[in-house]
């Protein structure tokens, strides 16, 4: 049976833990869910807020990378995705050495922040840590997008 819900197709799969990378840059983007792509975890890009949301409509985030100069509505995106009860490990990145950014980026819900250019290194060790378990899958409900969401 077939179940819609806003444009979405409702279905149980095996988890796979699923990232949100939310980067103005379309560059730094696209290396962002390469890196995190081949440690196994499923990625989605969005360089617009726009975007964010619609796959937020969608999908469940077990954690998100975050550009802490992006904001939904007023509130910094970083907050926002803090409230959403599955998105367990936010990374902010931002300007290297902005020490004032990355208390703000912290005090929103950020475990983490990395200064840009993220290495390589640097965002791997992040999702290797035991605060986000990349070790234990399981089967959940999961939204897929049935039509474009306008």
């Amino acid at each position: 049976m077939k179940m819609v819900l806003q444009d979405c197709e409702i279905r149980e799969v095996e988890q796979m833990r699923t990232i949100l990378v939310l980067e103005a840059n379309p560059q730094d983007a696209l290396n962002m869910k390469r890196r995190l792509t081949a440690m196994g975890l499923r990625v989605h890009v969005a360089t617009l807020v726009q975007q964010a949301i619609e796959f937020l409509q969608c999908e469940i985030f077990d954690g998100a990378v975050v550009g802490t100069e992006l904001n939904i509505g007023e509130e910094p995106a970083i907050s926002f995705l803090g409230r959403l009860p599955s998105v367990r490990f936010i990374v902010a990145t931002g300007p290297p050495g902005d020490v004032e950014m990355e208390r703000r980026a912290r005090l929103a819900g950020a475990r983490a922040y990395l200064p840009r250019p993220v290495t390589t290194e640097s965002l791997t060790g992040i999702f290797r840590t035991s605060s986000f378990r990349l070790d234990r899958p399981a089967s959940r409900w999961l939204a897929q997008p049935t039509g474009s969401l306008h």
